[in-house]
């Protein structure tokens, strides 16, 4: 590391323990069956995040935080070096898988999204799970006839947070600037409906949680993976909140369960947004890769007319007229066989739109114009 990157280096480090403190603080006081396990901790998403944003070397901050958060909860030291191990090496896994997956933070693409699902919250998040039930179990925090219940608390937990909190952290620090910034008011509004919708429906016993997908459906495709992912934390903080108050049809039998199940929906819900939102990003970039593609097959086919006739002109200068017979009708069979591929892959909208394929550069003929040059085929 350079020594004129050392500020920068120290204080990535100082924000993410400080962040991760915070966030496990607060998930520690949703924990009920165990003080060291939670349904909800969303540390996972901000070390995962992290890590996959300023690299590897930003670890210490990550085992900073998980030290310090899990340091008051009353277990052995050595338990709480196993959780602050596995904690660490949670995001360092996570990181890894996903890099060796060419993963693009920007989210616009599904297979980025399923990366993020299957290599960050399902595989990434065992080692934490693993070692941190593991750690308890051999300091004497945890009965060993409660390891099964405990490790699915723990790993749903992890799941969550790189569901949920990793995806809007990634497009945050990352990608702040590629936000729809042109759409904040559309956003504003959408997320103040979304808010209402989210207490009217989870402070009700009956089971109308589904009413926030189609405000989830329209942060998809109209703000794209940033919409996506903070309505989805929206969504995931307000049914979190109401279910660890006892509140809402979520509510059911153990507290540790009626998270889980509040973690279940928020997971389905993050899903499906950002899966929706990539696939209308990949939409929208294939659209315009071939428009691009058209645009440069119509100027490749302006250029082969301009030069066939250029040819015809200097051989007709030149008095050899068969020559420019020949470079006219060499022109024309090409200019038809490449005009009837393009006209083929346009889709019936543009065909309907006259003078939808004229080249409107500057060295162009005028909108309207017809080149007297060309020679009339009999068509």
């Amino acid at each position: 590391m350079r020594i004129d990157g050392a500020p920068v280096y120290l204080l990535r480090i100082l924000l993410l323990a400080g962040a991760y403190y915070g966030a496990a603080k607060l998930g520690l006081t949703l924990a009920f069956a165990n003080r060291s396990v939670t349904a909800v901790w969303p540390p996972t998403g901000i070390a995962l995040a992290a890590v996959v944003v300023w690299g590897y070397r930003v670890w210490p901050g990550v085992a900073l935080g998980a030290l310090f958060a899990n340091g008051w909860t009353g277990v052995p030291i050595e338990t709480v070096f196993g959780i602050t191990l596995g904690n660490t090496l949670e995001a360092l896994a996570g990181a890894y898988l996903l890099q060796q997956a060419r993963f693009d933070s920007a989210l616009r693409r599904v297979r980025d999204v399923l990366a993020l699902v299957v290599l960050a919250a399902i595989v990434s998040t065992l080692v934490s799970a693993t070692i941190g039930v593991a750690s308890l179990g051999l300091g004497g925090d945890l009965d060993w006839e409660d390891v099964g219940s405990t490790f699915r608390v723990w790993w749903l937990g992890d799941m969550g947070g790189n569901l949920v909190v990793a995806p809007f952290v990634l497009l945050c620090v990352g990608h702040l600037r590629e936000a729809p910034w042109d759409r904040w008011v559309e956003a504003v509004v959408l997320l103040a409906a979304l808010g209402a919708i989210g207490v009217l429906v989870f402070s009700q016993d009956a089971p109308v949680a589904y009413v926030a997908f189609p405000f989830l459906i329209w942060a998809a495709l109209r703000l794209g993976p940033h919409g996506a992912s903070a309505a989805s934390l929206l969504v995931a903080g307000i049914a979190v909140a109401y279910t660890a108050n006892r509140h809402g049809a979520l509510m059911g039998g153990a507290r540790d369960e009626a998270l889980l199940l509040a973690q279940t929906f928020a997971c389905v819900a993050a899903l499906t947004a950002l899966l929706l939102a990539a696939v209308a990003a990949e939409r929208r970039q294939a659209e315009v890769a071939s428009a691009e593609a058209r645009s440069q097959e119509a100027l490749e086919i302006n250029d082969n007319i301009v030069q066939g006739l250029a040819v015809a002109r200097y051989a007709v200068q030149a008095g050899r007229t068969e020559l420019a017979a020949d470079a006219l009708e060499t022109t024309l069979t090409d200019a038809r066989s490449m005009i009837g591929e393009l006209l083929e892959e346009l889709p019936p909208e543009t065909l309907a739109r006259p003078g939808s394929l004229r080249r409107r550069s500057p060295a162009g003929p005028a909108r309207g114009a017809r080149p007297s040059s060309l020679p009339n085929d009999g068509r």
